[in-house]
């Protein structure tokens, strides 16, 4: 599999950082920052090669890059197939209702189509071919819904945590991964019901398979220590499981 990072920051796009989204084998985006449009372009990929986007929770730095890549389909990047987008319970009206806010868009008019499905606790699916199930994260849960996603692609099995503090789920979330990009907000500990931090990192390298490569995103800084079979996210790289 290839993982492409449109961004690897946080939301305060720290050091210039663009804020954390990844493109997988060219197709499925994993989260959309702000920047992922101009990040797909930087990286010669033709936006219309995307043919599903993951989003796992709406906090903006996630999401808001969806307005630029829908009026990018209207207007400059012809698109023949459906856009797929999947993510939280609310995620059609989110996506409508930004574009139109936005540019002005009616969502009748649109010269493309997008489906939409919700995610949910332990939902199985496929879109654009590839199957998926999503789990339920520890990312402000008093405030939203937040999923992790695994995804199987061409018999290789990737796991994305996106934002998300220690929870349960995370060890079912990579259960025999061979690659895990994980929220690493933090250069020590994580902070309890938002981020993981690099200790937590280092705790979860400890419990799952050691040949899992591990993909550290959502960064606040590099972090001091290096781990076995991990690999620490940056913009514009590309990485070959």
């Amino acid at each position: 599999m290839k993982l492409q990072f449109l961004g690897s920051g946080n939301a305060f796009a720290p050091g210039g950082r663009g804020w954390s989204c990844f493109l997988l084998n060219d197709r499925y985006l994993f989260d959309c920052g702000p920047q992922a449009l101009s990040s797909l372009k930087r990286l010669a990929i033709d936006p219309a090669r995307v043919e599903a986007i993951f989003i796992t929770h709406f906090h903006a730095d996630h999401w808001l890059g969806a307005p630029f890549l829908f009026l990018e389909y209207d207007y400059m990047t012809r698109r023949d197939k459906v856009l797929e987008v999947v993510g939280p319970p609310g995620i059609e009206e989110k996506f409508e209702d930004m574009y139109e806010r936005g540019y002005f868009k009616n969502r009748k008019q649109k010269r493309f189509k997008v489906s939409y499905t919700e995610a949910a606790r332990s939902k199985a699916g496929e879109v654009a071919g590839l199957p998926y199930v999503s789990l339920p994260m520890n990312h402000a849960r008093e405030k939203l819904e937040a999923f992790g996603y695994r995804v199987t692609i061409e018999g290789q099995l990737l796991a994305y945590t996106g934002d998300t503090a220690w929870c349960d789920e995370l060890l079912q979330l990579g259960e025999g991964a061979d690659a895990m990009v994980i929220d690493c907000s933090y250069p020590g500990d994580g902070d309890a019901g938002t981020h993981m931090g690099f200790n937590d990192a280092k705790r979860l390298r400890s419990l799952i398979d050691p040949k899992t490569t591990l993909i550290l995103t959502h960064l606040q800084e590099t972090p001091a220590e290096s781990l076995p079979s991990t690999i620490v996210a940056e913009d514009f790289a590309t990485y070959e499981i």
